[in-house]
């Protein structure tokens, strides 16, 4: 399965998001899972990173309070593509002093975030996982990882399933984490020294 995962990971993401909120109205057999999973409430804080929030940042939090949160950060338009999103639209950038924090972006005609990316080391999780932590550290903490190639640009990520978490590593056909003979099959890291460009998070994930 994780051979396809990545050719089926932005779509999936997408599918996701364009859902509307009627989770809560299930009537099937899976609906008391379904609640119980909706009132989940992670621990928030400045700098903490979950499956749902980035900080201040959440997943399905509409742009003007994503804008009100971080109204003492810089917050610019760029396009999407240069956080290797496909599909076109721009999205918004945090940054402070040059740093680049956080970018954020929706569906297009649609005012709900719908992933976010987290690029500062300032951030992370209870467990101490951050940006710009060498994959010899990552792994201290997923033993069991496994790279993928990412066929929209140059990268490479690794997906926890249990904390849907997605780390990203910027790499060339030269200096890959993996390496791989087919493209789309995952493979060990092999280079440990290359660090996370980016954590990121999505809705559906």
């Amino acid at each position: 399965m994780k051979k396809f995962f990545l050719l089926t990971i932005l779509w999936l993401t997408i599918l996701s998001c364009s859902k509307s909120d009627r989770s809560n109205n299930e009537s099937n057999g899976d609906s008391d899972k379904s609640k119980s999973d909706s009132i989940i409430v992670y621990e928030t804080g400045e700098y903490l990173i979950t499956p749902k929030t980035i900080g201040n940042a959440r997943l399905g939090q509409t742009l003007k309070d994503f804008k009100e949160a971080f109204k003492d950060y810089d917050i610019t338009t760029v396009p999407v593509w240069n956080y290797c999103v496909d599909g076109g639209g721009d999205g918004l950038l945090v940054s402070k002093n040059k740093e680049e924090i956080i970018f954020a972006w929706t569906l297009n005609g649609n005012d709900s975030i719908c992933s976010l990316i987290v690029l500062s080391d300032k951030f992370h999780t209870k467990d101490g996982v951050k940006p710009h932590m060498t994959v010899g550290q990552l792994l201290k903490h997923y033993p069991d990882m496994s790279v993928n190639l990412n066929l929209i640009c140059d990268g490479e990520f690794f997906w926890d399933e249990k904390s849907k978490l997605t780390f990203d590593f910027l790499s060339s056909d030269s200096t890959t984490v993996g390496r791989y003979k087919i493209a789309g099959d995952p493979s060990k890291p092999v280079d440990t020294t290359k660090t996370v460009t980016s954590i990121s998070i999505a809705k559906g994930n």
